[in-house]
């Protein structure tokens, strides 16, 4: 995911794109927040904040389903160095 030293994985390449696609369509106000979780045992942990046990939720709005956790931590981030 994360890749090697040498050649970057799927997280840091996604991260390039999308901030590659925002910063080339002036029209398009956008930002972008990260999380990081770490799913094992049948238990979700946030791994900016060390929280423990998260619940997974099902949330409607609108006609639409999504997956929410609560109290997951978010951080604001600018570039795919400082999201990484």
């Amino acid at each position: 995911m994360k890749g090697t030293d040498n050649d970057l994985g799927l997280i840091p390449l996604t991260l390039q794109e999308i901030l590659n696609f925002t910063s080339n369509n002036p029209d398009i106000d956008a930002q972008l927040k990260v999380s990081y979780i770490e799913i094992y045992n049948e238990s979700v942990n946030d791994l900016l904040s060390k929280k423990k046990n998260l619940q997974i939720r099902d949330f409607r709005e609108n006609g639409s389903k999504s997956i929410i956790i609560p109290d997951l931590t978010e951080k604001l981030v600018s570039s795919a160095k400082e999201a990484y």
